[in-house]
């Protein structure tokens, strides 16, 4: 061999190692400690199919399919540290069909919170409520958030930044260990992606899915929301029927309520089974009565209330009153009396005001016994039930007890009681004066037998 084919051999030989130091600078990144290429391990674990690998230095990639979802799997390069470079694997699962537009990140705190909360969907779940930001359709978002997706999300945020856009869910995992041990994280990874991806799917019976979510969701909030959107959606559909009646048997006497009040009829003895629980739900016992209203007898109102007062269930007890004051029975009236004889603050009030819209003569003189007391914000709910229930015999004890009160709010109810009552007399109207004699030739304001003023003369001609 001549001396210049010698050198032009050791030249190609020095060009390749050029190259190939090259190269070096653009390491690719860990090699697996196999034969397989780069994430095939992972993608074998999965399961996935049609896998192609490709990419470029410092980028390179897998490509998969499972069922109907396509997956990437790529490696990027973060940047350099300490002389050696940080990895991380971005993850991409991705639905083509039966998408639903609904997207999730993690919940943000501050400004921009604030700027986006007008169109986040609450699930109800608090814990994944605080995790994620939701929007999208509200029928489909609450179908497909079921317990089981809404642990597997909360599990992959735990992992990685996860973010889910119109059937696209992706995020990235660093690369934190030996890369054997990091392609079996990155499986486990991507079968939870995978797993979450396939129950978004749109469902093919929405009306189907939301009863189910009612009726199995171990969260009380979410059974309630996604009931509600049964009925309001698909009021005609047999499965929004089946989920109420299921709802009636539910663990959360709310819940039973608002079935109950949706079933009509057929929903009353689940009422009055709420409201005559003891001790009862106060929001869901008050919501029963109310919903019961006149079905109630007096002695069942009755009964309530008195469970109400003795376990301080104010909310039923308010209800009771309301309920009461729509009989016209006297027992009713002497119970609403006692309620504000004996209790004080809100029951007090609300029970002089159960006695005003009972309009009967017979809540009068309680009214008039308790003008007395000095409670302030009592004492000008009972001016405005003597303006609606007093007679004649209620004026003068309404302007003495005004002439005695220090509080502008009493006097201003009390004077107003008082033309309320005048209106109603027969023959008068607001502020009528009359003229009557009196002694010593002056003029003086005194009060007729109706409760009226008149002018009198002290004198007489």
């Amino acid at each position: 061999m001549g001396v210049l084919a010698v050198g032009s051999l050791v030249l190609a030989v020095i060009a390749g190692l050029a190259w190939r130091a090259w190269n070096a600078r653009d390491d690719p990144g860990p090699e697996p400690l196999s034969s397989l290429p780069l994430y095939a391990t992972a993608a074998a674990a999965c399961g996935l199919t049609d896998i192609e690998t490709g990419g470029r230095p410092r980028r390179r990639t897998l490509d998969g399919r499972r069922g109907p979802l396509r997956v990437r799997i790529e490696q990027t390069v973060l940047g350099e540290e300490e002389d050696a470079r940080r990895y991380e694997t971005r993850i991409v699962v991705e639905r083509r069909e039966g998408v639903v537009p609904m997207t999730l990140r993690r919940e943000r705190r501050g400004f921009l919170r604030r700027y986006l909360s007008s169109r986040e969907i609450e699930i109800g779940d608090k814990g994944f409520d605080d995790d994620f930001h939701v929007t999208g359709p509200h029928v489909f978002v609450r179908a497909l958030l079921d317990a089981r997706t809404r642990r597997l999300l909360r599990t992959l945020l735990l992992e990685i930044d996860l973010q889910v856009d119109r059937g696209r869910l992706s995020g990235a995992l660093l690369v934190t260990m030996p890369w054997l041990l990091h392609e079996w994280a990155l499986a486990r990874v991507l079968g939870v992606l995978l797993e979450a991806a396939g129950r978004l799917e749109r469902p093919v019976d929405v009306a189907r899915r939301l009863g189910e979510n009612a009726r199995l969701d171990p969260v009380a909030e979410v059974r309630l929301q996604n009931l509600l959107m049964l009925v309001r959606e698909y009021p005609e559909r047999p499965a929004t029927g089946e989920a109420l009646v299921a709802a009636c048997g539910d663990a959360s006497d709310w819940i039973r309520v608002r079935a109950a009040t949706a079933l009509g009829e057929r929903g009353r003895a689940t009422l009055l089974e709420v409201a005559e629980r003891d001790p009862p739900d106060d929001a869901a016992a008050a919501q029963a009565v109310t919903v019961l209203g006149n079905k109630l007898s007096p002695e069942q109102a009755r009964d309530i209330l008195g469970r109400a007062l003795r376990t301080r269930q104010e909310g039923t007890a308010r209800a009771c009153l309301i309920a009461l004051a729509h009989r016209d029975d006297a027992e009713s009236v002497a119970s609403i009396a006692r309620v504000m004889s004996v209790e004080k603050g809100a029951l007090a009030i609300a029970a002089a005001d159960a006695l005003a819209a009972t309009g009967a003569a017979a809540a009068e003189p309680p009214l008039l016994a308790a003008l007395g007391r000095e409670v302030g914000d009592l004492r000008v709910a009972i001016a405005r039930a003597l303006g609606r229930v007093g007679s004649a015999a209620a004026v003068a004890p309404l302007k003495q007890a005004e002439a005695r009160a220090r509080a502008a709010d009493f006097s201003r109810a009390a004077r107003q009681a008082v033309a309320e009552i005048q209106a109603r007399l027969p023959g008068a109207s607001p502020g009528q004066l009359s003229l009557a004699s009196g002694e010593a030739g002056r003029l003086s304001l005194t009060e007729d037998e109706r409760g009226r003023l008149s002018l009198k003369e002290d004198v007489p001609r």
